[in-house]
């Protein structure tokens, strides 16, 4: 039994009223809410309001590998734990419900599943499927192709006790989970990022704009960003120097406008912070995609990696040193070494990707540039409390670039989702309790974490 609908009407495309809901609105089963949809690169996020309350619904494109459902995720969260309390309040009063008690929780982004049940060129209704360790509700969205108000649909004889019990613990609560991070602080004006990066005391991030893409910097994480740099094309990777003085950042040109190719042309792009402009330190080239990147510790240089997009893999590439003030190279790696640039310190330290080699393991090499590269055995990282000593490298399941220590003995692994380690004992725990998260920066003394989830940016100490 379905317990609950929320059906967002509006006007059809060709400017006609949308056809009503055959339900009999004379009973207590329609709730009707205020209502806004927002479309992004890679799906539409519904602003739903009741009592003055804002919650959004930000639903992805669907899982093109599972056809024919069409499926995928979607991320709710309330404008702020104020809103998601009055929300909560008033939606539960309509189920007939009495107030859950409140959670141990933090409110944040809470991460569900859809399955669209059925569409036609007005409509389309979505199953919305809410999940925790104690239970499970269903909603079903219906959407039509600009929705100015919302209704909610109670259904007779539906789990509404589960349902009032999962909406308080995704919109008021959070879920009640032993992370590393219980809670965490939304950054003002991160909607819409792709990237984002730790840099100096603030953070910079790219994301789609209105014209193609559109750099912002937050020296003051409590305000709005500045905005450093605007243009054509798709942005796909972002790095910013130690110094926080430029940001390298890879632009896709897609030749298609109404989708991607693996063809389309790259390049590579400097963003000068303080000055607020961008220089292209490469031509738009389609024969070639970046790899990976890492910066020079005074910033005057950055190693790209840059990977041939045709023939079949493995796929070699070429490490080149560029003057990031001119955009000239100084130094290219030696094509055999096919390695990546992992940490630039007193040399550049290059690895190379083990799925193209046949022992499946990694070998490294020292660069000083201006010599040739050294055999180098792989980097130990020492733990803060000077007790203990890992391989990034050698982790099952997480990314060695973004292995760092996070506590005295903790190390955070991405990978199969985000976890901290403590290698005094080898347990893992949850990082946070964040829904939708598709990115994660930390600074460079390893004590602040930036998130970035489908609805934002949020930031919190790592608690080193």
């Amino acid at each position: 039994m379905i317990p609950f609908l929320l059906a967002l009407a509006c006007q059809s495309p060709s400017g006609a009223p949308a056809p009503a809901p055959t339900t009999d609105k004379a009973n207590d089963r329609i709730l009707e809410l205020e209502s806004s949809v927002k479309d992004r690169n890679g799906g539409r996020t519904f602003t739903l309001t009741l009592d003055g309350a804002d919650v959004l619904v930000d639903i992805s494109d669907p899982d093109v590998n599972r056809p024919p459902i069409v499926s995928g995720t979607a991320v709710v969260e309330a404008r702020d734990p104020e809103h998601g309390a009055r929300f909560v309040e008033a939606a539960v009063k309509f189920l007939g419900e009495p107030d859950p008690p409140l959670g141990n929780g933090h409110p944040g982004p809470f991460q569900i599943r859809y399955a669209q049940m059925s569409a036609t060129s007005v409509w389309a209704v979505y199953k919305l499927i809410f999940e925790d360790s104690d239970g499970k509700a269903v909603l079903m969205l219906r959407t039509f192709a600009d929705g100015s108000r919302a209704e909610i649909l109670k259904e007779e004889g539906g789990d509404n006790e589960s349902l009032a019990r999962l909406l308080a613990v995704a919109l008021r609560d959070g879920a009640d989970v032993d992370a590393w991070i219980p809670t965490s602080t939304a950054v003002r004006g991160s909607e819409g990022l792709s990237a984002v990066q730790w840099c100096g005391e603030g953070i910079v991030g790219v994301g789609k704009s209105d014209t193609g893409f559109a750099v912002k910097y937050w020296s003051d994480l409590r305000a709005q960003p500045a905005e450093l740099a605007t243009g054509p094309g798709r942005p796909r990777m972002l790095l910013a120097d130690p110094t926080c003085t430029r940001v390298a950042l890879a632009v896709d040109y897609p030749t298609d406008p109404d989708g991607y190719d693996s063809a389309d042309p790259t390049e590579i792009l400097i963003v000068d912070i303080a000055n607020k402009s961008f220089e292209a330190i490469s031509g738009q080239d389609e024969t070639w995609t970046l790899q990976d990147a890492a910066w020079s510790p005074d910033g005057r240089r950055v190693a790209l990696t840059t990977i041939h997009k045709a023939g079949a893999a493995p796929f070699p590439g070429v490490t080149r040193v560029y003057d990031a003030a001119t955009g000239e190279v100084v130094a290219t790696a030696e094509p055999e070494w096919d390695a990546l640039p992992w940490r630039w310190e007193d040399q550049l330290l290059l690895r190379t990707d083990p799925f193209n080699r046949r022992a499946n393991q990694a070998e490294w090499y020292a660069w000083s540039i201006e010599a040739p590269a050294e055999a180098a055995t792989a980097p130990a990282l020492l733990s803060p409390d000077g007790e203990h000593t890992l391989n990034p490298g050698r982790l099952e399941g997480a990314d060695p670039y973004l292995t760092r220590w996070v506590g005295p003995h903790h190390v955070l692994l991405v990978g199969d989702g985000v976890r901290v380690r403590d290698v005094s004992d080898d347990s893992d725990r949850p990082f946070h309790t964040l829904g939708g998260v598709s990115g994660v920066s930390v600074d460079r003394d390893g004590t602040r974490v930036a998130l970035l989830t489908r609805t934002g940016v949020r930031w919190a100490p790592t608690r080193r």
